[in-house]
C-alpha cells in the first residue's frame, strides 16, 4: 500500500530484495519498467494488464515462478519479457498473441514441450512456434469434437 499514489512512476526496480510475492503493485499508468528479478517469486503479479498500461520491459528472471498463464500477460503491450531461470513448465501459446514482443527470454525453465532451439531462439521464432501451438491445439479439439 506505501506504493499507491505513485502516478508519475516510470520504472521500478525491486531487483535482489528477497521478496517471495508482488501482491499490490500501483496503478501506475506511465509504469514502463518492472524489474523483479532476483528474487523468490513464486506467483506471477496479479492484475498487470490493468494496473500498469504502459509497461513494456517486464524482468521476473531468477525467481521460483512455476506456472504462467496467459492471463498475466495478455493486454499488456510487452517489448522484453525476461522469465529466465524460474521453475515454468509450460508457456501458454497465447503468449504467440503478443506481437509487441521483440524479447522474450525463457532459458533456464524446465519447459516441457518447447526443444531447446526454440527457446533459445529469437522472439520471433518462439512467437512463431506458440502460435502454431494455438492452431494445433485448436485442430487436435476439432478432432475429439
Amino acid at each position: 500500500d506505501s506504493l499507491q499514489g505513485l502516478s508519475n512512476l516510470t520504472r521500478l526496480d525491486l531487483r535482489e530484495n528477497c521478496l517471495t510475492a508482488v501482491n499490490s503493485l500501483p496503478r501506475a499508468h506511465k509504469l514502463s519498467e518492472l524489474l523483479l528479478g532476483f528474487n523468490k517469486i513464486q506467483r506471477f503479479p496479479p492484475n498487470l494488464a490493468d494496473r500498469l498500461r504502459s509497461l513494456s520491459v517486464l524482468d521476473i528472471r531468477d525467481n521460483a515462478v512455476s506456472n504462467l498463464e496467459a492471463s498475466d500477460l495478455l493486454g499488456l503491450k510487452l517489448k522484453m519479457l525476461d522469465l529466465r531461470n524460474n521453475e515454468i513448465k509450460l508457456i501458454p501459446p497465447e503468449l504467440g498473441l503478443m506481437t509487441s514482443l521483440t524479447s522474450i527470454l525463457l532459458e533456464g525453465n524446465p519447459l516441457k514441450t518447447m526443444r531447446r532451439t526454440i527457446v533459445s531462439g529469437t522472439a520471433r521464432e518462439i512467437l512463431e512456434y506458440l502460435r502454431g501451438r494455438i492452431q494445433k491445439n485448436s485442430d487436435e479439439g476439432d478432432a475429439t469434437s
